[in-house]
């Protein structure tokens, strides 16, 4: 039982387990701006690719997708995953449609 006041949700769930869950990781704050490939399709934008120091990186899978609305243009943030298994955070600043790459979680 958690004191009354803390944080925790008691509604909260696990969304999935997982089993090759990887013990090792390190995150790295990359804060740069990036080339990036994507597809815009029924109103979404998902990226493909994207190109860091002459290196293209092909996404193979976008983790999850979210909004922030509070700066005058919306920004969208991309967790995705490429080739390698690094996982990557995007975003589009979509009043300069500018693609930042924020940070990078790698094995190791």
């Amino acid at each position: 039982m958690r004191p009354p006041g803390s944080l925790f949700l008691r509604t909260a769930q696990m969304c999935s387990n997982l089993p090759f869950a990887r013990l090792n990781m390190r995150s790295e704050i990359i804060d740069e701006a990036v080339i990036v490939r994507a597809d815009f399709q029924g109103g979404a934008v998902t990226p493909v690719a994207f190109r860091r120091r002459g290196r293209e990186h092909r996404v193979v899978r976008v983790n999850a997708r979210w909004t922030d609305r509070v700066p005058r243009h919306p920004h969208f943030y991309f967790s995705i995953t490429d080739e390698s298994g690094d996982v990557y955070q995007l975003q589009l600043q979509s009043g300069e449609l500018l693609w930042w790459l924020d940070s990078v979680t790698l094995e190791g």
